[in-house]
Parts: C-alpha cells; sequence; structure tokens
C-alpha cells in the first residue's frame, strides 16, 4: 500500500476515520469508537495479553435490543501486586453456588453450607456492639445497619446484653411442650450463690407488679427462702357464701388469700385468708384460716380431715374477743382417752350438756354450784381428811 497523506498526518497510513502510528491506530475524529466487526461467526482473537490502561474498562454490553447498558470490569485505582484471576473449568454443579478464590487467585465454586467465617474474639473489649441478624434462614437483612438495632448492645468485657427498646422485650421459647427455655448461671446450672439475679426491686402491690410477675404456676425442686411478706390476691378458695368458717372443699386450693371476699353487706363482708396443705394429689387436707366479719374483728379457724374423701372440716377456732372455740357445739373433746391434759388451769366451771346447766364456783372454803336452769345454789359437802391419803398433786402444780 502506498504512503498516503491526509491535513496535517504526513507518512501514516490511514483507512477512513483510522489511522496507524507505528502499532497504535487512533482515530482521527475525537471521541469516536473503533469498531472490529468479523463477518459472519468470526470472532475477534488475539494470541497474547490484552492489557487495558489507565483503570480503564472491559465492558460487557446488554444486548442491541435492550439498550445501551453494560456491566464494566476494572482494576483497581494502586495495586499492591499483579495477579492472576482464574476462572473454574465449568460451571457449578448445583445452583446456589457462590465463587470462592485461593491465595493464588483461583476461583471455583462453592456451596455456601461449606463456607466457615473466622471472627475475632473482642473478649476484651469494652465497647458496645449491636448484634445483627438474619431475617431468614441463610440470608442477611437487606441493610446492616447496626445504629438501626441499638436497642439490643452485647458488652464483650462484661457479658451484659442489654435490650432498650421502649416496647415490652420478650423472650420466647419453642411452642412445644418439650420446649423448654432454660436461664442458668453456668453451663452445668449449679453455683455457690446465684445463678439468675433479678435487681431491679420494683414492689408488688398485687399479682401484676413487682421484680418479676408470673402469670402461670410455679414450680420449684428446692428451697424457697423469702425476707418479706407472700401474698395472694386471687379471689375465691373457701366456700363460705354467707357465714364465718364455711367447709372447704377436697379439691378447694385455699393457699394464701388476701382479702378475698365471700359474701355479706359491707358492714359485715366476711374477708377470708390464710394458708392451705394439700397432698400429692393436689387435695387440700388441711387448712388455717382468718375471718374478718366486719366489724366483729378477726378469727381464726383450723381445718382438718379425718376421711380423704371428705375433705378438711372446721374443727376449732380462735373469736375476736380471745376466747377459743370448737367448730361445732358438743361435737369435739379436750384431749382423748389415751391422751390427755395433764392439767386444766381455770377459774369457774361451767357445764352444760343439753340436760342440765350448773356453774362450779370457787368460795375460801368452800366449792358453790349454781343451777342455771332454776336459780337455786348449793354448797357440796366437804369432809376433811388426812393428806397421807390423797395422791400427790401433779408436776407443775403450785405445792406439788
Amino acid at each position: 500500500m502506498g504512503r498516503r497523506t491526509s491535513g496535517a498526518s504526513v507518512g501514516l497510513e490511514k483507512i477512513g476515520n483510522v489511522q496507524a502510528n507505528q502499532s497504535t491506530l487512533t482515530t482521527t475524529q475525537p471521541n469516536t469508537n473503533i469498531t472490529l466487526s468479523p463477518n459472519g461467526t468470526g470472532i475477534v482473537s488475539s494470541s497474547t495479553h490484552v492489557a487495558i490502561q489507565n483503570q480503564q474498562t472491559l465492558r460487557l454490553l446488554e444486548g442491541s435490543g435492550g439498550g445501551t447498558d453494560y456491566i464494566a470490569m476494572r482494576a483497581a485505582s494502586t495495586m499492591a501486586s499483579t495477579y492472576t484471576i482464574t476462572w473454574p473449568s465449568a460451571v457449578s454443579a448445583a445452583s446456589g453456588y457462590v465463587l470462592t478464590s485461593d491465595n493464588s487467585g483461583n476461583l471455583s465454586w462453592t456451596s455456601p453450607s461449606s463456607l466457615s467465617i473466622s471472627v475475632s474474639d473482642p473478649g476484651a473489649s469494652a465497647t458496645v456492639h449491636y448484634p445483627i441478624f438474619a431475617t431468614n434462614a441463610g440470608s442477611l437483612p437487606s441493610s446492616l445497619s447496626p445504629n438501626a438495632r441499638s436497642n439490643l448492645t452485647f458488652v464483650p468485657s462484661t457479658g451484659e446484653l442489654t435490650t432498650t427498646s421502649v416496647n415490652t422485650p420478650n423472650v420466647y421459647g419453642s411452642t412445644s411442650n418439650s420446649g423448654t427455655l432454660t436461664i442458668r448461671g453456668t453451663s452445668s446450672g449449679t453455683k455457690a450463690t446465684a445463678s439468675v439475679l433479678l435487681t431491679d426491686n420494683v414492689s408488688a402491690t398485687s399479682n401484676t407488679t413487682g421484680t418479676l410477675v408470673v402469670t402461670g404456676g410455679v414450680g420449684v425442686s428446692g428451697n424457697i427462702h423469702y425476707g418479706g411478706t407472700i401474698q395472694h390476691n386471687a379471689a375465691g378458695g373457701i366456700n363460705s357464701p354467707s357465714a364465718r368458717f364455711g367447709a372447704i372443699g377436697t379439691s378447694t386450693k385455699l393457699d394464701w388469700h388476701v382479702n378475698t371476699s365471700v359474701g355479706g353487706s359491707s358492714a359485715t363482708n366476711t374477708q377470708q385468708y390464710g394458708m392451705s396443705f394439700t397432698n400429692g394429689s393436689g387435695l387440700t387436707q388441711a387448712a388455717i384460716v382468718c375471718s374478718e366479719n366486719g366489724s366483729d374483728g378477726t378469727a381464726i379457724g383450723f381445718f382438718c380431715t379425718d376421711s380423704y374423701a371428705a375433705g378438711p372440716q372446721f374443727r376449732a377456732q380462735f373469736l375476736p374477743t380471745g376466747h377459743f372455740a370448737p367448730g361445732a357445739n358438743n361435737t369435739f373433746d379436750l384431749g382423748t382417752s389415751s391422751l390427755r391434759w395433764r392439767t386444766v388451769y381455770t377459774t369457774d366451771l361451767e357445764l352444760s350438756n343439753g340436760i342440765g346447766d350448773y356453774t362450779i364456783v370457787e368460795g375460801e372454803e368452800d366449792l358453790f354450784i349454781y343451777n342455771n336452769k332454776n336459780g337455786k345454789t348449793y354448797k357440796f359437802l366437804l369432809q376433811e381428811v388426812d393428806k397421807s391419803v390423797v395422791p400427790p398433786k401433779k408436776a407443775g402444780i403450785p405445792g406439788a
């Protein structure tokens, strides 16, 4: 080909708007493309390296009917050293695999489940950390912004996990009965002092207030030590709609009841509370009950049972006046034929068995008796005897 001259370009080979200067092809017009377009199925092939200089890009354009968008690949602005990326020899074995690299730049297809992430232990750091949680199995949230989740914080140096949410924070276990939520201070579940310590010191004024509020039952396999008062505000537990110390059923859970209204007008409203004792089947077998009955004062009743099926029955009571009385008239004994009281200390003696009605009164030298039915009075005829024929007094009696 003969040498052509075009404008100021003297001695340069020129084809259309492309001119050659030794081994460099340039365009004669600014901002125009050089297109290599083989005919048919031919390709543009190079038998050596292709260098894209000055951080320019390799662009992969979309289809001609789709527009002018493209994918661009470029080198970093400053390279630490030269390296080569080598692509895998085949497509991945299954969908969902990711490209991973070794330290030589060799790429391979890898299942995400086989990947492990190395995380350094910040155990000595007092800095507040913000945990990040995946939205579902195998995926991270669309936006990783720890500050947006600052209502849950963790301090590695102290091991404190804190929630500062303005709403009530919840911790849930499995809905299955076997899905127990376990909280313990050590992996073995044993600790010399407190394993779980609640320090808010919120006063309990009802069954919905306090440092710890439980809406269901509580099972404890060890001992319970408390330094305050145990109270229970639930209504019910004593079957006594109108009278003080009515019968308690076999399945009644009396337990602790405070201000439990069981009927009566506002002036004589009966409030009953106390403590019950249940057997292994959960049936109440005994109880100690306090009863407030308006202006009448407070009495303490004692319940026990001599029949498993009958449940505890009202046996005795301390009246508001301080008197001790049986739970029913002419029904219960003081002592038994084999278990007797050693000495009865009393002043006057009142006798009434439903037939007679007498009162024995001490005089200075004599014993007197009143017939309370007819108003007559009598004196016991006492005969003095020698002390040697009299059995001795029981120990503990003055003069014995």
